[in-house]
């Protein structure tokens, strides 16, 4: 999650950390979403909301359908645990990759300095021969 978009809500995150999704990985379609894959890693912001914040970002129309799920993270080379990922349960019937959304999350993950490798996965859901398939 980008700390400016929340800062732009008036929500200030607590305990902001970076880790990893275990077994799993980013699919990008129309949104974001990870999808269970073994021996795969989805990177990410770890932070600590309210309820009430939680409500007032997951009330908008565009992420309506985004629910609450537990997911096996990794916090540091020793540490894992499991965190509450708002995450899409289902995906809608011909979801096609957002190559402009893509390219935009790469850049997040750039400027977070979250691995080049996943950036790059990213950049993949911008690419002509992938605009067309899902998943």
């Amino acid at each position: 999650m980008d700390l400016e978009l929340l800062q732009s809500h008036g929500i200030v995150p607590l305990e902001v950390r970076l880790v990893y999704a275990r077994d799993h990985a980013i699919q990008i379609g129309r949104r974001a979403y990870l999808k269970p894959q073994s021996g795969r890693r989805a990177y990410g912001m770890a932070m600590n909301l309210s309820i009430a914040d939680i409500r007032r970002l997951y009330e908008g129309e565009s992420v309506r359908d985004y629910q609450p799920v537990a997911i096996p993270v990794v916090e540091s080379a020793h540490k894992y645990g499991t965190m509450t990922c708002y995450n899409l349960t289902g995906v809608p019937e011909g979801d096609k990759p957002n190559p402009e959304y893509a390219r935009s999350l790469a850049n997040l993950v750039r400027a977070l300095g979250l691995p080049e490798s996943y950036a790059r996965e990213i950049d993949l859901f911008a690419s002509p021969d992938r605009v067309g398939s899902h998943g």
